[in-house]
């Protein structure tokens, strides 16, 4: 339940600030992670020792666009709900 509140409340949030500005400012994970750290992270100096495991956190981190990770939580929070729901109707 709070994964899909989550993901609503950044689309919500984002899209009152695109209808303010008029800009769609592309956020990452990195972007969000450094604000709520309070500090710089340096993506290059993540090694994991694993060049394709390396090349999946840097994609993650870097490369996916906040609307999508919210938008896939948002999704993966509502199907679990309603998963949750068939199998206790079921269940009865």
């Amino acid at each position: 339940m709070m994964f899909a509140l989550v993901g609503v409340l950044i689309i919500v949030l984002r899209c009152f600030q695109w209808l303010k500005t008029g800009v769609w400012e592309n956020f990452t994970l990195h972007n969000v992670l450094e604000w709520w750290i309070g500090r710089a992270i340096l993506i290059d100096k993540f090694d994991l020792g694993f060049r394709g495991l390396d090349k999946i956190v840097h994609w993650a981190l870097d490369g996916t666009p906040l609307m999508l990770i919210a938008i896939a939580l948002t999704w993966f929070a509502i199907s679990m709900l309603v998963f949750i729901s068939v199998f206790r109707w079921i269940d009865r």
